[in-house]
């Protein structure tokens, strides 16, 4: 295997190499540094950071297991696979975590130019009996939030604020349109296009769009003003101004930055699952928990907190 294959594992799996200067394959090819370099950022951009993050975490299962038994990770008896994907399954690791297993020794191995076990046919048996037996259901999908869902849980931010402001604008903008949390706070202002009965978003990459070829989603005016997404957007862009850049960007204290928000520091009302307000809660309390970009403040000893206002599990955001 020469050297620019090693941006393709995960970095466990990674052998000890030498530099590409080195590699006589390349050398053989006839590659200058500024080839190797090329090809090198493509091979990394073949997956996305979360899929490499996540080929890390499952090789480092194998590995360990493999560690623990004394046998080779790589390359892998097909039984050592059967034994790892029986053991697994009777700990009651779902048919889908199985599968990524596979996925991720089988990369591994092709990459690294070695026989591949999850071809041999006493694996791929295995994992036929392990789906009749064990079943390969999905789990039962979570209860989307209704339009009366979004209008309680709106009702809990203050507007007035430019943290409610922004973050009323990133909850109604997500559920009306049903982007992901990354996808949300990817956009850029360049990316709204106002139109008549509403606006056009171009997403220029989407976790169903691995190739960037770019999708357009349409959100139109809503009927009523709490919950109508293109006012919500608005009023974040007027405070907000017309600079170029992240549409959602943080805010420090009452200054808005230009900082992107990231899909780790989006407002929680994004991604955790929603609840109905408390009774308790009224319009216009402090909308902490949609601010992570500031500290909470402490609560009040002479008034215990009541809870904090609902964070909804938009369409959109719960597969991100």
């Amino acid at each position: 295997m020469n050297t620019l294959l090693l941006a393709a594992l995960p970095a466990a799996a990674r052998p000890a190499m030498a530099s590409t200067t080195d590699d006589p394959d390349l050398t053989r090819a006839g590659l200058t540094p500024v080839d190797a370099a090329r090809i090198g950022e493509a091979l990394a951009a073949a997956r996305t950071d979360g899929t490499r993050r996540g080929y890390d975490v499952v090789w480092g299962q194998w590995h360990r297991w493999c560690t623990t038994r004394g046998v080779a990770a790589v390359p892998a008896d097909p039984l050592t696979v059967c034994a790892y994907l029986t053991e697994r399954a009777e700990a009651g690791r779902a048919t889908a975590t199985l599968d990524m297993a596979c996925t991720v020794i089988r990369h591994v191995h092709r990459t690294l130019g070695v026989p591949d076990p999850i071809a041999s046919e006493a694996v791929r048996q295995v994992r036929r009996g392990l789906r009749r037996t064990h079943g390969a259901a999905p789990r039962r999908l979570a209860r989307p939030l209704s339009v009366e869902d979004i209008r309680q849980i709106v009702a809990g931010i203050d507007r007035i604020t430019p943290h409610g402001i922004r973050d009323a604008a990133i909850i109604l903008l997500g559920y009306a349109s049903a982007m992901r949390r990354a996808e949300l706070v990817a956009l850029d202002l360049a990316d709204v296009e106002p139109k008549p009965a509403g606006l056009l978003l171009h997403i220029r990459q989407a976790k169903t769009d691995q190739d960037g070829h770019g999708q357009q989603v349409a959100v139109a005016d809503g009927q009523h003003p709490v919950t109508d997404p293109v006012a919500a957007l608005n009023a974040w862009r007027e405070l907000r101004g017309e600079t170029p850049g992240a549409l959602f960007t943080r805010i420090w204290g009452s200054a808005i930055s230009s900082d992107r928000l990231s899909g780790a520091t989006s407002p929680p009302g994004c991604s955790a699952p929603a609840q109905k307000p408390p009774a308790s809660t009224a319009p216009g309390s402090p909308p902490t928990p949609f601010a992570p970009d500031t500290p909470p403040p402490p609560p009040s000893p002479a008034s215990p907190s009541t809870g904090s206002p609902p964070r909804p599990d938009t369409k959109t955001s719960a597969s991100s």
